[in-house]
């Protein structure tokens, strides 16, 4: 697909791990699509002239998810709990969004992730995994 998007919501599909725009819609987009800007398009170039600038995507779906999860369900939950909350950790901001914390607590301890982390640092694979640690 070839899509033309504000120029922020496109900087956020593609944002990588760590990045100030890196968020859900990062996480998602970007666990069943490749992301790419193609190029920007100035504000200029329309009339009426609008407020924002805009940038085309080239979106690619996969055949499979990138990382293998197993409750679609419930990664979608860890992920939007995990940046609930930008500014909490781990552990809090998902027991914030209604996880028991004895078991974040646990699923983190098991796969070794520090829960003082926060959600913005970790990678879709991460987030699979404590998905699928929680969901066992």
């Amino acid at each position: 697909m070839v899509l033309m998007l504000q120029k922020e919501v496109a900087e956020r599909l593609v944002a990588p791990v760590g990045e100030k725009n890196y968020s859900v819609l990062s996480v998602m987009a970007q666990l069943y699509a490749d992301i790419r800007i193609a190029f920007h398009v100035s504000r200029g170039c329309f009339r009426p002239r609008p407020d924002v600038d805009s940038s085309v995507i080239s979106l690619t779906p996969l055949p499979h998810p990138r990382v293998p999860i197993r409750d679609g369900a419930l990664f979608g939950r860890i992920v939007r709990g995990a940046f609930g909350h930008r500014r909490k950790r781990l552990a809090n901001a998902l027991s914030d969004a209604g996880f028991p914390r004895d078991q974040v607590d646990a699923a983190l301890r098991k796969i070794g992730l520090d829960p003082a982390r926060r959600g913005e640092t970790l990678s879709i694979a991460e987030f699979a995994l404590l998905a699928d640690t929680l969901f066992d």
